[in-house]
């Protein structure tokens, strides 16, 4: 089954989230949500350590540029998931398993449609190169 972690900030990340389950709309079962006061404290370590402990797929939702509770926390995530981005391809797992969502308070019709989107995405990807016995890189 694919497993996908999704790191959410506080504000934009979790009110549509629960906004969502709240109006009976349900997130996918793969999906294992991990807030943090803001998405710019996500890590790269930390995003390593989610593939590590068996995620096919990471998605960081965040405040929409512009519009962050933590003076620009969503713009410095924004550059750091490019970074992240281009440090997965090269050690083999791939730009695509990792996605970056910035959103507004009251969406939560499009938080269910994103996610279910991009587990779909990573369920057409298959299992994360470290599931399969093998190692990034390989």
């Amino acid at each position: 089954m694919t497993q996908v972690t999704l790191f959410s900030c506080s504000y934009c990340g979790a009110v549509p989230r629960e906004l969502a389950v709240a109006q009976g709309m349900d997130i996918p079962a793969e999906v294992h949500v991990v807030e943090f006061p803001c998405i710019s404290r996500v890590q790269s370590d930390v995003v390593l350590a989610a593939f590590e402990a068996g995620a096919d797929g990471v998605l960081l939702v965040g405040c929409e540029e512009g519009n962050c509770h933590h003076q620009g926390g969503n713009a410095r995530a924004s550059r750091r998931f490019q970074a992240m981005q281009d440090f997965l391809e090269q050690i083999g797992l791939g730009r695509g398993r990792l996605a970056l969502w910035q959103t507004g308070l009251g969406q939560p019709s499009q938080f269910r449609t994103h996610v279910n989107e991009f587990v779909q995405h990573i369920t057409e990807l298959g299992q994360s190169p470290l599931k399969s016995g093998g190692s990034a890189g390989d």
